[in-house]
């Protein structure tokens, strides 16, 4: 169910029954971000909603694929999979911050930021939609997860 679509916003807001997620448009990304000298951003653009609704309908079944990835099935690494099966059932519970970029390949990237906020010591929740959030120790290491959805592949890897 959107929320707010309003085209004239910086911030897009849609809701879904257990997420809210929060669209930065190209506006905003143009006016936030900077292009880096490794051109990773060629360009910016607005994540369509069928996009973020097909990341909210499918990340959940490919999570556990996504973070898992590569790693061996040994004893050593049961209780990080564990964890991640774990997470994966929860994470239609988190919200989201999306924008959209061009990389240096030509491919229409969507970067998500997804939060688990059953603790929030930073009040991060209330900023969703004014600001994305980048941090990256302490409490982002354990809440925060990165995931990259290529548009055209509909493919989802680890950022």
């Amino acid at each position: 169910m959107v929320k707010s679509y309003d085209k004239n916003k910086l911030v897009k807001i849609v809701e879904f029954k257990r997420s809210t997620n929060f669209i930065f448009t190209e506006e905003y990304c143009e006016m936030n971000f900077r292009k880096d000298s490794s051109n990773i951003f060629k360009n910016y653009f607005t994540p369509e909603l069928k996009d973020v609704e097909y990341i909210n309908n499918n990340l959940a079944k490919q999570y556990l694929e996504i973070f898992t990835k590569g790693i061996k099935a040994e004893k050593f690494y049961e209780p990080f999979i564990n964890d991640v099966k774990k997470e994966a059932k929860q994470s239609v519970n988190f919200d989201k911050q999306f924008f959209g970029y061009v990389n240096n390949n030509d491919e229409k990237i969507i970067l998500i930021q997804q939060f688990n906020f059953e603790y929030d010591p930073y009040n991060f929740k209330t900023k969703l939609d004014q600001d994305f959030i980048n941090c990256f120790l302490g409490w982002c290491s354990v809440s925060v997860r990165r995931i990259k959805f290529n548009v055209e592949k509909s493919t989802f890897s680890i950022h």
